[in-house]
């Protein structure tokens, strides 16, 4: 942990070196033992070789959801963003009260 916080410390909040970033992003996969799937690999891998960020985001942007990455949806009866993911199909257990049924009024 030390070593992470040695190198976020050297970063610069405005302008981030890609370099920088594609190492810590590695160290804290290492550190933690998270596997990092083929895609993540190569951005972590051309950040690492310097590439800029917003570019790279531009570049890669549209792969997430072809390969089942979760995406945001506004819930219509909160109005709150909830990630949903076209792997997984969520439910809702018919044994829990809504809230706002114990909300004094």
């Amino acid at each position: 942990m030390k070593e992470l916080e040695n190198s976020m410390a050297g970063m610069d909040d405005e302008n981030p070196d890609p370099k920088q970033m594609g190492s810590l992003m590695r160290k804290m996969c290492d550190l933690t033992g998270e596997k990092m799937d083929n895609q993540m690999e190569e951005v972590v891998r051309k950040l690492e070789e310097g590439m800029d960020p917003n570019a790279l985001e531009d570049q890669m942007g549209d792969l997430d959801n072809e390969q089942g990455a979760p995406t945001e949806e506004v819930d219509s009866t909160t109005g709150i963003k909830v990630k949903k993911s076209s792997s997984r199909k969520v439910t809702r257990d018919p044994k829990l009260y809504e809230f706002v049924d114990f909300i004094q009024k």
